[in-house]
């Protein structure tokens, strides 16, 4: 900078002799100029003094070195020091202790161990003489170091073009949509998005309740190929769910230990191919725990103040940041539901942000949409039912068996001709998630073979959602098996995966039903007349509550008796709930309470 304002000086001074200016004269507008331009503090003799320092040093004459050489000089004073060794490691430190207060510390321990004192003063001083980047390091820790100290690469935007680039990230909303499964209870969705990096545009995400996982960054990335074509690199998350398998065609461990052994990434015809491996996508991984890699988490800045603060129900990235009313806005029917969040962010993303004009580096005062139109040189794309195809998880090798093959307790092709022909032979199958009746069949080599259908019928519009929930279901009545007497009667649930999904899939769909407004038909009550009706004293003394004892008078013949009619026992009125115990102002209550001896938990049974 000194020696740019050399240059001004001569360039000005002959300047000023061509139009008639002394030397002297020149140096003054010279002065003025770059007092306006704010570059006070400098003056004559500063310029003249500048002027025979850099022509006796050359470069190293412009530096000023006086504070850098008594800081040199102190430090290497106080090196030996023990005192200000102490004061140092408890100074240096996350607790980020006052200076008075480890002066303080440091003098009581000097007096302990007959150190030399010194003064408040002088502690002041040998802390500006340290380097501020370690002492922020120190005492702040690195991800304070990393934004204050760590020199900012800027990445040059005009050097790529569209779909050359996507990156992709997580985003928990800071706004709350109603539950579909708990009625009166609300929760934050989440957003997955994918984002072209030279156009800053969206093209594609899905938003969703639930914690995210590698099928919701598939499901944005299908429809993000479908609609803006396939990138030719992608930049992505460290975590499991990017660093998959099934994105990748190698697990997070593999890629950790080939990468350790400086091993190139080799397609194995035996393995199963990850999505971007067929499409032909290259992987690339963001610095571990450094958000600032990635630019889509700049759009999620945006998100956060243009659209999450605009909600009635907006909740604050924490519970100090949460509004005061925020209960009441809840209480008043303010949220909205998944289906609502979703139709409204879309709305959002396309007008408020891939069409409105963006001020970011090489945006030429262009929109994000109108940025990757200019920019799409080259578009990659396949047909749409390749793309699916290569985004579906495909597991495997599974050996096919008499019933087929085997995924997470569904049996698929046990009456498929095709699949019979490949019995005793290792396969892989490729999942649909949104619909599990049936799974394509490949070969090791990844060729299709043909489609295997569920060996029993599922529900219309199963997906790989109601199996996770059937398969939490199965785990929570597993350990339930400490309790013995009220988990016995469901505990064969718990090695029925296929019931437990068709369950699933049935609340799935009447959440659906509900939020969309449609009436949900009643179940129909049917009494069933059984012929006892009447004769509740007699049955009640037959009843015997010990288990044991009653299932050895069940099997006895000698005790199987005739039993009379009970018909006048219940009134035409009576009825059973179908769930929440028993009505107790029903005459049926009162008779069915005393068969089973007061219990009332007996629903499932």
């Amino acid at each position: 900078e000194r020696r740019q304002i050399l240059d001004g000086w001569e360039s000005a001074v002959a300047g000023g002799i061509q139009l008639g200016l002394t030397k002297d004269q020149s140096t003054e507008r010279y002065l003025a100029r770059l007092q306006a331009e704010g570059e006070g503090g400098i003056s004559r003799a500063t310029l003249y003094g500048w002027r025979t320092a850099y022509r006796k040093d050359g470069l190293s004459g412009l530096i000023d070195d006086r504070r850098l050489i008594k800081n040199q000089n102190s430090k290497i004073k106080n090196e030996g020091d023990p005192f200000f060794s102490y004061f140092a490691s408890i100074f240096l430190t996350q607790k980020q202790m006052k200076i008075a207060l480890c002066h303080a510390i440091a003098e009581q321990k000097a007096v302990e161990q007959g150190w030399a004192v010194h003064s408040y003063k002088s502690c002041q001083r040998f802390v500006t003489s340290l380097d501020p980047a370690l002492v922020t390091k120190k005492r702040k820790g690195n991800d304070a170091f990393v934004n204050e100290h760590e020199p900012i690469i800027r990445r040059d935007y005009r050097s790529i073009n569209a779909n050359d680039w996507w990156n992709s990230d997580h985003y928990e909303f800071d706004v709350k949509v109603q539950d579909p499964k708990h009625a009166g209870k609300f929760v934050r969705p989440w957003l997955t998005s994918w984002q072209d990096v030279r156009s800053r545009k969206i093209v594609g995400w899905a938003v969703y309740i639930g914690n995210p996982n590698t099928d919701r960054i598939l499901e944005a990335f299908v429809g993000a190929g479908k609609c803006a074509g396939l990138p030719a690199h992608a930049l992505v998350d460290n975590g499991k769910d990017y660093d998959s398998r099934q994105i990748q065609g190698e697990t997070k461990k593999q890629r950790m230990k080939r990468v350790a052994k400086r091993q190139p990434f080799d397609i194995d015809a035996t393995r199963i191919d990850g999505a971007f491996t067929l499409l032909k996508i290259t992987t690339h991984h963001a610095k571990p725990f450094h958000g600032q890699s990635k630019p889509v988490e700049r759009f999620h800045r945006t998100l956060a103040e243009r659209f999450c603060r605009q909600s009635d129900v907006w909740c604050g990235s924490s519970p100090l940041t949460r509004p005061e009313n925020h209960a009441d806005q809840l209480a008043a029917g303010k949220a909205l539901t998944i289906d609502q969040f979703r139709l409204g962010f879309a709305g959002w993303v396309e007008a408020d942000y891939n069409n409105r004009v963006h001020t970011g580096d090489a945006q030429d005062g262009l929109t994000p949409t109108q940025s990757f139109d200019a920019n799409l040189l080259t578009r990659r794309t396949t047909t749409d039912e390749l793309i699916t195809f290569a985004c579906m998880p495909r597991f495997g090798p599974l050996k096919v068996g008499q019933e087929g093959v085997v995924y997470k307790g569904l049996r698929f092709g046990g009456f498929d001709k095709p699949v019979h022909k490949l019995f005793g032979k290792q396969v892989l199958i490729v999942i649909d998630n949104e619909d599990l009746s049936k799974v394509l069949v490949l070969d090791t080599d990844g060729r299709l073979l043909c489609e295997a259908h569920a060996n029993r019928t599922l529900n219309w519009g199963a997906t790989s959602e109601d199996l996770r929930e059937a398969h939490r279901d199965k785990y929570q009545l597993r350990q339930r098996v400490r309790e013995y007497d009220k988990a016995r009667p469901r505990m064969a649930m718990a090695e029925d995966t296929q019931a437990l999904l068709e369950r699933a899939s049935l609340r799935r769909q009447l959440d659906s039903a509900r939020e969309s407004g449609i009436p949900i038909p009643q179940p129909t009550i049917q009494p069933i007349q059984t012929g006892l009706e009447g004769q509740s004293d007699l049955l009640r003394s037959l009843i015997d509550r010990d288990p044991i004892r009653q299932r050895k008078a069940v099997n006895d013949s000698s005790n199987n008796v005739e039993l009379p009619d009970l018909t006048g026992s219940l009134t035409s009125g009576s009825h059973l709930r179908l769930s929440g115990g028993w009505d107790d102002d029903e005459p049926v209550a009162d008779l069915m309470k005393s068969l089973i001896g007061g219990k009332r938990e007996v629903s499932d049974e």
